[in-house]
């Protein structure tokens, strides 16, 4: 299962990705809502804006990490974040990023969103205390990287 948070899930989306769910019940400690997929027993996040329903077909241990390749079986995303295109034959629906402020993680606490801005996390004494940062200047401009810190 992949999911697909919007902006809005970031701190918990952070803190997801450095727990283990062999020692922690993410959909508990999020209290975000396990929803069972419909092709697959692996539960989404009803939170999510989309998701997609994969089966492994692979998995690759690359030093402390585990990398899963996988085949799409379905897709599903809420009506808000797609539009709807006719063009002489059956329907097609697009994603529409106007609609939904994403979220993709760069590595490490950082995270980019299609407002022209980042979200980065600090990680402050021995408790994991995640304070939000949205800074309001583009993180890319005129296809060179700009400095993060």
């Amino acid at each position: 299962m992949v999911n697909f948070p919007d902006i809005s899930l970031a701190e918990g989306a952070n803190w997801c990705g450095r727990k283990s769910g062999k020692k922690y019940d993410k959909f508990a400690e999020t209290k975000w809502t396990a929803v069972p997929g419909k092709t697959i027993k692996t539960p989404h996040i009803a939170e999510c804006y989309a998701y997609l329903e994969c089966k492994v077909t692979q998995q690759v241990i690359a030093g402390d990490h585990t990398t899963f390749f996988g085949e799409v079986v379905d897709a599903y995303a809420v009506e808000e974040a797609v539009k709807k295109v006719k063009q002489g034959g059956p329907p097609a629906y697009y994603f529409d990023p106007a609609r939904i402020k994403t979220l993709q993680h760069l590595g490490g606490d950082m995270y980019v969103t299609n407002e022209d801005n980042y979200v980065e996390f600090e990680v402050s004494g021995v408790i994991d205390v995640y304070k939000l940062k949205a800074l309001r200047e583009p993180v890319f401009y005129s296809g060179q990287s700009k400095g993060l810190s």
